[in-house]
């Protein structure tokens, strides 16, 4: 019976000089095959590619066919461009299918702006991991191998992916930002909010420049005349997604903007 991919394991090669990610797969996919009948496998380029197959566009494919992702997550990996481009195709497939709970990172190696949760300058990708639910796997690699915690961990992350396959409707969280809301400002709730998730924005007056780095929808409730953006900046908003609704970021408020000295929309 041929084997189904669950995952796509993606990895910097050179993580894996001492085969600690291959041993890592291993583990992870013995753990699936003790929980479930079903004869499913964790996709990897070295052992998935076929010699002479042409390496980019079969990984392409795959990225595209299999259900879930799991980087492994260390200096190289923030350093490689095939991981940061399998990592952006992949969250163009959550897009998609609506569904923004596919990809299970996994800490291997300390990186110090993630553990000092300092965000990394015009790193989205790095951003768009930190939101997710880590698995780490940094202390338990100084364990003996045949230690109960580190033995549990590979269970634990093919019940999380076996878990993750359950189909589930896609319903986007909401964030109100008000004088009396849990968000004060727009661009908190922004920063906050995960794709697609929706801003519901109420009666005020908003001093602050805003940057719209994901694709969010960002909703007006009530008097729309009586929601008002103003910044000194001279981009009041900044929206550097290319998918998402605002109410805020249409050419007519930005024709208003660009002749306001304030910066008023």
């Amino acid at each position: 019976m041929r084997k189904t991919t669950v995952a796509f394991l993606c990895y910097d090669r050179h993580d894996d000089r001492d085969r600690s990610v291959s041993g890592f797969r291993d583990a992870t996919t013995a753990a699936l095959a003790s929980q479930t009948p079903d004869r499913l496998e964790i996709f990897r380029d070295r052992v998935n590619i076929r010699w002479g197959a042409r390496w980019r566009e079969r990984i392409r494919e795959t990225l595209d066919e299999t259900p879930l992702l799991i980087p492994i997550v260390t200096p190289n990996f923030l350093q490689s461009d095939e991981c940061r481009d399998e990592l952006e195709c992949f969250l163009e497939g959550e897009d998609r299918r609506r569904r923004w709970d596919l990809i299970l990172p996994v800490y291997f190696y300390p990186i110090r702006s993630i553990d000092d949760d300092e965000p990394i300058a015009g790193d989205y990708l790095v951003e768009e991991l930190r939101r997710r639910q880590w698995l780490d796997w940094i202390e338990l690699r100084a364990e003996p191998p045949d230690s109960s915690r580190r033995q549990a961990y590979p269970s634990r992350l093919a019940t999380e992916l076996l878990t993750a396959l359950e189909p589930k409707p896609a319903v986007p969280s909401e964030l109100r930002v008000g004088s009396r809301e849990e968000y004060r400002t727009i661009g908190t709730a922004v920063e906050a909010a995960r794709r697609w998730d929706r801003v519901l924005v109420t009666e005020g007056t908003y001093r602050e420049a805003i940057t719209i780095d994901r694709p969010v929808e960002i909703v007006r409730l009530g008097d729309v005349s009586k929601i008002v953006v103003e910044s000194s900046s001279d981009n009041v908003i900044s929206v550097q997604a290319d998918q998402g609704t605002s109410p805020f970021a249409t050419s007519e408020a930005a024709a208003r903007a660009s002749k306001s000295p304030t910066g008023a929309w």
